[in-house]
């Protein structure tokens, strides 16, 4: 239905979604009424979602995690990468529609 209304509006836009996916501890501050979560596990998932483009989940994994699900419809791509204020390389992994 959202895609049908970007389609059919004098916008005519459609929309990507990237994800980048890291766990860990962060730390959380109520400000303002808004709870906002900081720290190395927030800034790594974002340099994280930057490596992804629209429709692909980029996730950091360990290299010798072939148990990892091949879903119908991703291909999924190991790969490294350097990622801004975190020291070495960091290995990740790419769901990409297919």
């Amino acid at each position: 239905m959202i895609e049908r209304y970007l389609v059919d509006s004098e916008y005519s836009y459609s929309v990507k979604i990237k994800i980048g996916i890291h766990s860990g501890s962060s730390l959380a501050v109520n400000s303002n009424d808004k709870l906002d979560y900081f720290g190395t596990t927030v800034n790594k998932a974002a340099r994280i979602q930057g490596l992804a483009e629209g429709g692909e989940i980029v996730m950091e994994t360990k290299w010798d995690d072939d148990d990892l699900p091949v879903h119908e419809g991703f291909e999924r791509i190991k790969f490294q990468s350097e990622l801004k204020g975190i020291k070495g390389d960091q290995n990740l992994v790419r769901w990409k529609l297919t």
